[in-house]
């Protein structure tokens, strides 16, 4: 059965949804029960390991915002 599976280019801006800090990610790897695990790094340097479905994929445009990020 094939499993509905995110993608992240790396050097993608993304959302951690939890924390709603902006990201990149760095690196992406499955871990041993077949979930993705996507590495970021957050704007201030630090950088962690999140389950892909805690990201929030956006567009950098130009234009600053200053409103929530909220999940579903």
């Amino acid at each position: 059965m094939e499993e509905d599976k995110q993608f992240f280019m790396l050097m993608q801006e993304v959302v951690h949804v939890p924390s709603k800090k902006k990201a990149t990610v760095v690196a992406t790897k499955i871990n041993n029960d077949g979930q993705q695990l996507v590495e970021i790094k957050y704007e201030n340097g630090s950088r962690g390991w999140a389950t892909a479905n805690s990201l929030s994929e956006f567009i950098q445009d130009g234009i600053n915002y200053d409103g929530e990020f909220l999940s579903e």
